[in-house]
């Protein structure tokens, strides 16, 4: 007859009980690569993970409207850039017909110039992703008409912001800025340039085919203002691709501080919750060999009998 000592097996169970539940668990780090899974096993690093899983979303959202922003920045400043070589193109016609040396250019000039206001137009009312950029707020309404007109109301839309967060307390308007009057909007006054061009060239043609002179003098004095506008029209536009610009380096400035925050944050909580594999493996081993040394020891445990004793 065996006589196992009571206490001796409750202990043993308790053991062989704690070392498979150690080994399940070991088990699951290792399968997941999860340390910690549920916020009873570790409360203190859980309520730590929560937070930062907190900051994480709000990154997140940063680095979206950081990228959105950064797109309508950079298709703004490209736009702008081409209505820097219409400029550049329309004042080289102004300086190329303000000695009126060659008359029979005049025509030709004049209907580049045609075309380079549509262009202007079709410039001016530039969208990404079906919102129009230089219409401020209003970015689902084209900007300028078929007339060249402004659409919206300037008092209202130079006041409305288009800011967003781009990071934590960075707030940034992607949008160039509405201006308040048709004087101080580069677009409106490119416009009343290129049509004073045209118009001129064409008045210069007019006297050219009439052999009136007065009538050429008359359409060069006006090219040569037109001229002199286009250079203040020009200071207009660099002053918006000097303000696009920034605004360009600002928010990837503030993209960059996003994703190096962002990994940062994604590290710590790697650190938190991930399982280091290698220790995990070499924890299981070491709970494997205790469990079989628990069940050796119980198996000499039950093999005890009264002849043991005598």
């Amino acid at each position: 007859m065996r006589v196992p000592n009571l206490t001796s097996t409750d202990s043993l169970l308790r053991n062989l009980r704690s070392l498979d539940s150690q080994q399940l668990k070991l088990q699951q780090q290792a399968s997941d690569g999860q340390k910690i899974t549920t916020a009873d096993e570790d409360p203190t690093n859980m309520s730590r993970v929560l937070r930062l899983e907190t900051d994480k979303r709000e990154m997140v959202q940063y680095r979206r409207n950081a990228g959105h922003a950064l797109d309508v920045a950079n298709a703004s400043f490209a736009a702008l850039q081409k209505m820097e070589d219409l400029v550049a193109r329309t004042t080289e016609i102004a300086r190329l017909t303000s000695s009126g040396l060659n008359p029979n250019s005049f025509a030709t000039y004049a209907k580049e110039v045609e075309q380079i206001r549509a262009e202007a137009l079709v410039r001016s009312n530039s969208s990404f992703n079906g919102k129009f950029l230089f219409n401020g707020a209003a970015d689902d309404t084209r900007p300028y008409s078929d007339d060249f007109q402004f659409t919206g109301d300037r008092a209202e839309l130079s006041a409305a912001s288009t800011s967003i967060y781009v990071a934590d307390d960075t707030l940034i308007a992607p949008h160039l800025g509405v201006a308040e009057s048709d004087d101080e909007d580069f677009f409106a006054s490119f416009f009343n340039d290129i049509q004073e061009l045209e118009e001129a060239l064409k008045e210069a043609d007019q006297g050219y085919k009439a052999e009136d002179e007065v009538g050429i003098n008359t359409g060069v004095t006006r090219i040569n203002a037109v001229g002199l506008d286009l250079l203040k029209t020009e200071d207009k536009l660099v002053d918006n691709i000097g303000e696009m610009s920034a605004k360009v380096y600002r928010i990837e400035t503030a993209k960059s501080h996003d994703d190096e925050w962002f990994l940062q944050v994604e590290n710590r909580i790697s650190t938190e919750v991930d399982a280091d594999i290698t220790e995990t493996i070499v924890k299981l081993n070491q709970a494997r060999t205790a469990y079989q040394a628990a069940l050796q020891t119980g198996v000499d445990l039950f093999s005890m009998s009264l002849l043991q004793y005598i």
